[in-house]
C-alpha cells in the first residue's frame, strides 16, 4: 500500500513538473527582442521606434529621448505584430 502511494505521488510530481516546463517553453517561444530608439514623450508615455520602423508606446520614468534600447515583446501567440505587447524595455550601454 505504501509503495503504491509513493509511486502515485512520484507520478503526480513528474506530471506537474512536465507541465511547468512546457508552460515555460511556451512563454519563452512567445517572446522576442528588438532594438529601438526612444523618440519622444507623449502624454506621459514614451514613443519608441523599433528597428522595423514601427512606433510603440511605453510608460517609464527611466528612458531618455534618443536613447537606444532593447525591447522585449510578448507576441500573444499570433503572427500579427500589431497585437504584440511590450514586456520590458532596457537601455543599452551607449547612452546618448
Amino acid at each position: 500500500m505504501r509503495k503504491i502511494f509513493k509511486d502515485t505521488i512520484t507520478a503526480i510530481l513528474i506530471i506537474v513538473a512536465s507541465l511547468m516546463i512546457m508552460g515555460l517553453g511556451g512563454y519563452l517561444e512567445s517572446t522576442y527582442d528588438m532594438i529601438g530608439v526612444v523618440e519622444k514623450a507623449d502624454n506621459g508615455s514614451w514613443l519608441i521606434e523599433d528597428s522595423r520602423g514601427h512606433i510603440w508606446e511605453y510608460e517609464s520614468d527611466e528612458l531618455y529621448e534618443g536613447e537606444n534600447v532593447k525591447i522585449t515583446f510578448f507576441d500573444n501567440h499570433t503572427h500579427k505584430i500589431y497585437d504584440d505587447e511590450i514586456v520590458k524595455v532596457k537601455a543599452l550601454k551607449n547612452h546618448k
